[in-house]
Parts: structure tokens; C-alpha cells; sequence
């Protein structure tokens, strides 16, 4: 058994990520929160990196946990500001 398989991801549209995907790869959890200031300026800055760590074929993934106060909001922040990361269910 993996262990990242009992994890709940979910992508920017809420639906179930299979956890496989952060198999045999630098994981990174990214706490943030859409209502942050320094956040909102920092997120883009970490996807330029991811982006061109990926393109690179870094084996990285960027794992989103929120702290924002409802899944919408989280979900939001997610589809606007982040590349295609997965993150922790809310």
C-alpha cells in the first residue's frame, strides 16, 4: 500500500485525485489562504517555480492545504492563482 493512498485530494473543480500521482515524487505542502495578503502575492511566484521545475522534469508535485473558511473559497483560490495542483479536501 502506498502511503499516500488514504490521502483525499481533490482538484480545483472538487472532484476526487487519485493519490498515486505524488508517487516517487518531492512533495511540497503549500498552506495558504485566499483572504492572505502575502499569500495572494507569493502563490504566483511558487508557480513560475513549479512550472519550470516541471518543465525541466523535476519530479515535484505542490499539494494545496487551505485555510480558507469554506471548500468554495478554497476552490476558487485554486482555479484562479494555482497550476495543476491537487489539494487536501476541505
Amino acid at each position: 500500500m502506498s502511503m499516500f493512498s488514504s490521502l483525499p485530494l481533490v482538484g480545483f473543480d472538487g472532484r476526487p485525485v487519485d493519490a498515486a500521482r505524488l508517487e516517487g515524487k518531492a512533495v511540497l505542502l503549500y498552506f495558504s489562504t485566499s483572504w492572505c495578503g502575502p499569500c495572494k502575492r507569493f502563490t504566483p511566484a511558487l508557480r513560475v517555480w513549479y512550472d519550470a521545475l516541471v518543465a525541466e522534469g523535476e519530479p515535484l508535485e505542490i499539494v494545496f492545504v487551505s485555510r480558507d473558511k469554506t471548500p468554495e473559497e478554497a476552490q476558487a483560490y485554486m482555479k484562479d492563482h494555482m497550476g495543476p495542483w491537487c489539494a487536501l479536501d476541505y
